[in-house]
């Protein structure tokens, strides 16, 4: 694995752990308000804990899993690149996954694993899509072209917000463009199931394509990781980016993929935009947005209808400029 790769500054030794969190704050930060040690249960590179100084609530029980479930018997199909001694442009994994123009180079910088500067403001932001080298390929792992497919390299916590109920936050800074984590769960098709408003709607995530919205969803409700627990702001500090590297199947292969698209401090909670969709159907049933964003679009009393879903819109929402 290409976790060696310790010039990024988000990749620490555990025993590094303890000081992700900041000195002045340690009191504030007592272990009598965790919960949960390890929500991922030793999965993750550094512990999950969840985290709650407001009340007695704990956390529902799901299967937690790192990445997502397909159907029985679906065969992923990767692109494989033949590049021995690195990667670079010419990389058939840049633009062989399918008649889809791709970003015409590398798009993380080698010694930080974070996107670009060149692809932050020109592609990833209006795209919405990626491809690395799969796990397949002769380039090897510490090729510069694999960043999400390493997993979550930030120490994260889920805490309980004052009117969001569960949130995640980081425990330490998080650089502009670095990767936070995929959006895991089962993959479902929307044909066999109805889109009316259930419990699992809070975590469902629409699958989408440079064409428009797919037939799949990831469903995170039964089965599901960190990501599950990321609020909605009207002013995000995430952006979603679908993410191919071990399926070239444009309806369905790619991964959701979370990156920090500004500075994020220590503590801050970790937001993205789950779409004007989401929020229609909402407000239809009188539940407004708690961002309290001043950029606020869906507080209560908008009247505004749809279906509940969130999306990873490959051509809108903010931007990493």
């Amino acid at each position: 694995m290409a976790l060696s790769r310790c010039s990024s500054p988000e990749i620490l030794p555990p025993d590094r752990i303890i000081h992700c969190a900041p000195t002045a704050r340690r009191d504030s930060w007592s272990s009598k308000h965790v919960i949960v040690e390890d929500l991922s249960n030793g999965q993750e590179l550094y512990p999950v804990r969840v985290w709650n100084s407001l009340d007695k609530e704990t956390v529902k029980p799901f299967d937690y899993i790192t990445g997502i479930e397909t159907f029985p018997n679906y065969q992923r199909t990767p692109v494989i690149c033949d590049c021995e001694d690195g990667c670079d442009s010419n990389c058939k994994c840049m633009f062989d996954a399918f008649d889809v123009t791709g970003y015409p180079d590398i798009p993380y910088d080698e010694k930080t694993g974070r996107l670009t500067i060149r692809c932050q403001n020109k592609w990833a932001s209006s795209h919405r899509i990626l491809w690395e080298c799969s796990a397949a390929c002769k380039c090897g792992p510490d090729c510069p072209s694999r960043s999400a497919q390493l997993g979550i390299r930030f120490q994260l916590e889920v805490f309980q917000t004052s009117k969001k109920g569960w949130g995640v936050r980081p425990l330490r800074d998080i650089p502009k463009g670095s990767f936070i984590a995929e959006y895991a769960g089962q993959m479902r098709c929307a044909k066999d199931e109805a889109y009316e408003y259930n419990e699992s709607d809070w975590y469902s995530f629409d699958i989408t394509s440079e064409e428009g919205v797919t037939n799949f969803y990831i469903d995170a409700s039964q089965k599901g990781n960190i990501a599950r627990f990321i609020n909605h702001s009207c002013d995000p500090n995430l952006i979603a980016v679908h993410v191919f590297y071990d399926d070239n199947n444009p309806q369905m292969g790619m991964h959701i993929c979370f990156y920090a698209s500004e500075d994020i401090k220590e503590g801050k909670e970790l937001c993205f935009d789950y779409g004007n969709s989401y929020w229609e159907a909402k407000m239809k049933q009188n539940i407004g947005c708690e961002c309290g964003s001043t950029k606020c679009q869906y507080r209560r009393g908008k009247k505004r209808s749809g279906k509940i879903r969130r999306k990873a819109k490959v051509d809108s929402g903010p931007t990493l400029d």
